[in-house]
């Protein structure tokens, strides 16, 4: 006897376990792993730029390093203003997020021109710091886009509440 083809009108269980274990798409797998990769190329990029400074400070002359530092934290608070209003163009929330980043990133920078100008002997420690900040913000945001995105989409591919009204 089998469960399906009892009456049109009955539900399975077996039916209702398999729309339950539905798995993602192979679009929404790409979506996640596009945002991901974006992510961590983020991640990746102010990192080495941090390590970057930490090399600059011992090759390039103070005045000459603090000048560039000034010219790079504008410049990234110039790059923040024009991702918010491509987002503000798009009405894309992903976007604008994403320039708050990058504005706090240059907030940062800011204040790493003041801590070499006041606390030279604990530059290197401060970016160290910041690097790490760096790390574990993006670790637990990677981690929480994925979980509420993998949660979405299966919400969104169970078919569940369309055989019960059957």
């Amino acid at each position: 006897m089998e469960e399906n083809n009892l009456n049109s009108d009955s539900i399975s269980l077996k039916d209702i376990k398999e729309r339950l274990k539905m798995k993602i798409t192979k679009d929404q797998k790409k979506s996640l792993l596009k945002r991901t990769f974006f992510n961590i190329i983020i991640a990746i990029s102010m990192i080495l730029y941090l390590g970057i400074l930490i090399s600059g400070k011992f090759n390039i002359e103070r005045e000459m390093f603090i000048t560039d530092l000034k010219v790079i934290t504008i410049s990234i608070m110039f790059i923040g203003i024009y991702i918010i209003e491509y987002a503000y163009r798009k009405d894309n929330l992903i976007y604008a997020l994403n320039s708050f980043e990058v504005i706090i990133y240059g907030i940062i920078n800011l204040g790493i021109i003041y801590i070499l100008k006041l606390y030279e002997a604990k530059f290197t420690k401060a970016i160290c710091v910041f690097a790490l900040g760096i790390f574990i913000y993006y670790f637990c945001k990677i981690i929480y886009i994925n979980v509420k995105n993998i949660n979405r989409y299966k919400k969104d591919n169970n078919d569940i509440r369309e055989i019960i009204k059957k």
